[in-house]
């Protein structure tokens, strides 16, 4: 039974029919925060199951349903769950591992995170805690720093005390490399270190003017959600970032930088990533360069690849299919949902491909990807949770 509440924070349902599976109550969106509806319904969705937000002939989302009654970011996050064509059971996924399988080793990192919040928890309340996750998921930064921002208040960064409390380092070894003068956790290195302290009297956020009080980064980020505007809790992340990114590099033998040029780069970066995000289309990156080859007699190839487009938050989809000659045989494109990673538009484009690939009458196949992991998915006999 002790292991029950790491087993919880771990798991997450995967969509099949939705039937086993309640809207309001149950944990069934894998890339949201809390994996959970975060925002009020427009009806009361309590007695719901996801099962009553799936046309289950076509076996498509009822988007306009789901739009109407559901907050945008939530509509949104349920509408990116792709759908099987078949009628399957809904499943329990591991969260923590590609393959929805679950292992000792992320079990032992999720059990030590629940096991170092606790405390916090019961103090501070939910309520708090989940604020403070919807600020940083609607953050408009890059998801490098999205995620800085999770491990941050996870406190999962490897300071010197993280490192020591982990025994790869000894208990005396775990003074702030930077000022060598206090132990090294998050706090101290983004907030107490003098060094730290120099850059943000130069920021525009000026912290060492505020009456803090706080103890570590989720409560000072927690106050500063509600104190700051929005793009000042973005820039405050970013810089950071840019902080921790500085001391990593001063570990390593890199150059110290001054803090006017650790500050002016923090903004740079953002308003270059908020320029991109208005006016760029970013494609895929491709997983590895290959030469290509046409397939062997008697078989055909099949090509396959996605794109998201940032600025109408959607993906494209698009296959060939080539003879021994190299000459195409039927080809293919389509818009595709709103997708969350490109390992998800990817593995989406892969079952549109190979349906195409059935409709149009080709079955003795060679299919060739670009994404490694989808690949090896697809090629691998064992069952695949995710």
């Amino acid at each position: 039974m002790a292991a029950l509440p790491i087993l919880k924070a771990g798991c997450c349902w995967h969509v099949g029919e939705g039937s086993s599976i309640k809207v309001q109550a149950d944990k069934w969106l894998p890339n949201h925060p809390t994996n959970k509806i975060l925002h009020s319904a427009n009806e009361d969705v309590e007695d719901w199951l996801v099962s009553d937000l799936i046309d289950l002939e076509m076996h498509w989302w009822r988007r306009e349903l789901i739009t109407t009654i559901f907050h945008r970011e939530d509509a949104e996050a349920i509408c990116q769950i792709p759908l099987s064509h078949r009628r399957v059971a809904d499943s329990i996924i591991w969260l923590h591992a590609r393959s929805g399988g679950y292992s000792i080793k992320t079990g032992y990192h999720v059990a030590r995170r629940v096991l170092k919040h606790e405390d916090w928890a019961e103090s501070s309340g939910r309520s708090d805690m989940q604020k403070v996750w919807q600020a940083l998921w609607r953050l408009k930064v890059p998801n490098r720093i999205k995620i800085f921002g999770w491990r941050l208040c996870h406190g999962i960064l490897p300071t010197w005390v993280n490192l020591a409390r982990r025994r790869i380092i000894r208990e005396c070894e775990n003074v702030c490399p930077t000022c060598a003068q206090f132990s090294e956790t998050e706090f101290h290195v983004l907030r107490e270190c003098l060094v730290a302290q120099d850059i943000w009297a130069r920021s525009r956020i000026k912290l060492q003017k505020c009456h803090l009080g706080q103890q570590d980064m989720i409560q000072l980020i927690h106050y500063l959600l509600n104190r700051l505007d929005i793009e000042d809790v973005e820039l405050f992340l970013v810089q950071a970032w840019v902080v921790w990114n500085k001391r990593n590099s001063v570990m390593h033998g890199g150059s110290v930088k001054e803090p006017s040029w650790l500050n002016r780069r923090a903004v740079e970066y953002l308003e270059e990533f908020k320029q991109a995000q208005e006016h760029l289309t970013i494609p895929m990156r491709q997983a590895e360069e290959n030469v290509w080859r046409p397939p062997p007699h008697p078989f055909f190839k099949l090509n396959f690849d996605a794109a998201i487009f940032m600025e109408s938050n959607s993906s494209g989809f698009g296959a060939v299919i080539w003879n021994e000659q190299g000459k195409v045989m039927a080809a293919m494109a389509a818009k595709g949902p709103p997708v969350s990673s490109s390992e998800e538009a990817e593995t989406l484009v892969c079952r549109k491909a190979l349906e195409f690939a059935v409709d149009v009458g080709f079955s003795e196949l060679v299919v060739e990807g670009d994404n490694v992991n989808v690949m090896r998915a697809v090629s691998s006999s064992s069952m695949n949770l995710s």
